[in-house]
C-alpha cells in the first residue's frame, strides 16, 4: 500500500492530506507577507521620524521640521503645536549623558562607569509652546505625551521615539495649554552638525599655530616700536610742543586745543609710519591678522547651531 504525504519545505511539517498542506502553505504565506509588511512599515516609520534630524541644518531648523512633521500627521485628529520656541539655549558644550545620550552613544548615570564618557558635545535648552486640541481628546496630550503620533490605533511618544529630541524634565497640560520641557541635543545625532563640527575642528587646528605666530610677531613689533617711538626726534618735538601748549592752555583755550589735537594726529600718523616700517623689518605677513580673525570666527562651536 502506497502512503502519500506532503512536506512543507519552509517549515519541515508533514501533512497526510493535500488539503491540510495547502491550508498550511497559505497560512505560512500570509504570515510571511505580514512580516514583510511589518518590516516595510517599520522602515517607513524610521525614515519618517529620522527625517527632521537628518535634514536639519541647525537646532532651530530641527525644531521647525519637527513641529511641521507633528502637525502634518496630527491634523486629522485636530491636534497641533503652535508658538513653539527654544528658550535658554546654551552654547555648544559637553553635556551630561546621565539620562540620555546620542543614538550611537552610551549613558553614564552618576559617572558610575569609568570606562564610559562623562558626556557628549551638545546643547541644552527649554522647549516651550502650546498644544491646540480642537477635538478635545481627553487625556491627550498629557505629561510626556504632548508630542505623539498615532499609527494603527497605537500611540507613540515622540519625545522618546524621535531621534535627536531628548527630554529631561517638564510638563504639558492635557487639552489646550502651554508646555515647557528641558531638552538636550547631541551634535553626533545630526549629520549636518557633524559636518560643521569637522569644519570647526579644522579651523581650530589651523588657528593655533597662526595665533602663536601672530602673538610672537606682535610682541616683537611692540618692543621695537616702543624703542623707536621713544627715540624718534619728531615725536619728541611734538611732545615738547604739547607740553608748551599745555602751559598756555588757560589763556588761549580753543585755539591751542585745536593746535594740540593737530599734533596728536601727527603723532598718531607718525606712529603708523613707524609701525609699517617695523612690520617690513620683521616680515609681518599682510593677511595674517585677517586670517586669524576669520579662523576665530570659524572655530566658534556656536556657529553649528
Amino acid at each position: 500500500m502506497e502512503i502519500k504525504a506532503y512536506k512543507h519545505e519552509e517549515t519541515g511539517q508533514i501533512f497526510e492530506s493535500l488539503k491540510d498542506f495547502k491550508k498550511a502553505q497559505l497560512q505560512y504565506t500570509k504570515k510571511q507577507q505580514a512580516i514583510l509588511n511589518k518590516e516595510k512599515e517599520d522602515k517607513a516609520w524610521s525614515e519618517l521620524i529620522n527625517r527632521p534630524r537628518l535634514e536639519a541644518t541647525g537646532i532651530l531648523d530641527f525644531i521647525a521640521r519637527y513641529v511641521s512633521l507633528y502637525n502634518e500627521h496630527h491634523k486629522q485628529f485636530g491636534l497641533s503645536l503652535v508658538n513653539v520656541e527654544l528658550q535658554k539655549c546654551s552654547n555648544v558644550k559637553i553635556i551630561s549623558n546621565s539620562h540620555s545620550c546620542p543614538i550611537n552613544g552610551v549613558t553614564n548615570w552618576g559617572d558610575t562607569h569609568k570606562d564610559r564618557p562623562k558626556g557628549y558635545l551638545g546643547v541644552t535648552a527649554q522647549l516651550v509652546g502650546e498644544m491646540v486640541n480642537e477635538q478635545n481628546i481627553k487625556g491627550y496630550p498629557s505629561i510626556y505625551q504632548f508630542i505623539r503620533t498615532i499609527r494603527e490605533d497605537k500611540r507613540y511618544d515622540i519625545c522618546s521615539s524621535v531621534p535627536g529630541l531628548n527630554t529631561g524634565s517638564g510638563n504639558g497640560p492635557a487639552g489646550r495649554g502651554r508646555f515647557n520641557y528641558g531638552v538636550r541635543f547631541f551634535l553626533d545625532d545630526f549629520p549636518h552638525f557633524k559636518d560643521k563640527l569637522e569644519e570647526v575642528k579644522k579651523a581650530e587646528e589651523e588657528l593655533e599655530p597662526l595665533k602663536l605666530q601672530l602673538s610672537l610677531l606682535e610682541t616683537q613689533e611692540k618692543e621695537i616700536l616702543a624703542t623707536k617711538v621713544k627715540q624718534d626726534p619728531l615725536i619728541d618735538l611734538y611732545n615738547t610742543t604739547i607740553t608748551s601748549i599745555d602751559q598756555q592752555y588757560r589763556d588761549t583755550l580753543q585755539e591751542l586745543t585745536n593746535e594740540k589735537n593737530k599734533f596728536l594726529l601727527d603723532i598718531a600718523n607718525r606712529k603708523n609710519i613707524l609701525k609699517e616700517e617695523t612690520r617690513k623689518e620683521i616680515n609681518f605677513p599682510e593677511d595674517l591678522e585677517k586670517t586669524v580673525s576669520n579662523l576665530i570666527i570659524k572655530s566658534n562651536y556656536n556657529n553649528i547651531i
